[in-house]
């Protein structure tokens, strides 16, 4: 089965609360901070008590989009993160990298270069590659996978959860997303 890790869990409901914070409350109103304004940094405490998870969690997820460059992290009185990227650029696989590493669906999958119809290459352990008939077609539905990931920026995961919390909105998106979610994303 394909799961997030709890983490990459986590990290998502994280990022999306920096998001919603970086672009004001009024989402879905049509109403966006401008440009050039930079939110106050969130610390990691609030941010833990704002979303249920543990401190500690919290502080090491931070962290990690810390050293990524994806947050910004701001030291001293009033210190804390704020979200350094734009979450209409921000992409899902971004996100999961950061937390699991590159998306792979089998070990194989770790050494595979792009271009699929060459490859010959094994993954750590793989004794089988020559004769492995599920090889290239479990590449294939990873790189579609991966370009997927790739075109579902954070914005448009605090955009769908906000519309859907909202009972005036049925159809679950406002205007200004880049297209639509399925209804478990």
């Amino acid at each position: 089965m394909l799961r997030f890790s709890k983490k990459a869990d986590y990290a998502i409901l994280l990022l999306s609360h920096l998001a919603r914070h970086r672009i004001g409350q009024s989402i879905g109103r049509g109403v966006e901070r401008a440009e050039s304004e930079d939110p106050a940094p969130q610390s990691a405490q609030d941010l833990a008590s704002e979303t249920g998870l543990s401190p500690s969690l919290t502080a090491n997820i931070l962290k990690d989009f810390a050293r990524s460059g994806i947050l910004a992290s701001v030291r001293g009185a009033g210190g804390g993160y704020r979200l350094e990227r734009d979450p209409q650029l921000l992409s899902l696989r971004e996100i999961l990298e950061v937390v699991d590493g590159p998306v792979g669906l089998v070990d194989c999958s770790e050494t595979a270069p792009t271009g699929i119809a060459d490859d010959t290459s094994a993954g750590p352990g793989c004794c089988h590659v020559d004769s492995c008939p599920s090889r290239r077609p479990l590449l294939a539905l990873q790189e579609r996978i991966s370009d997927m990931l790739d075109t579902i920026p954070l914005y448009d995961l605090v955009v769908h959860r906000h519309a859907a919390s909202c009972s005036t909105q049925s159809s679950g998106l406002t205007a200004g997303t880049s297209g639509s979610l399925p209804h478990n994303v």
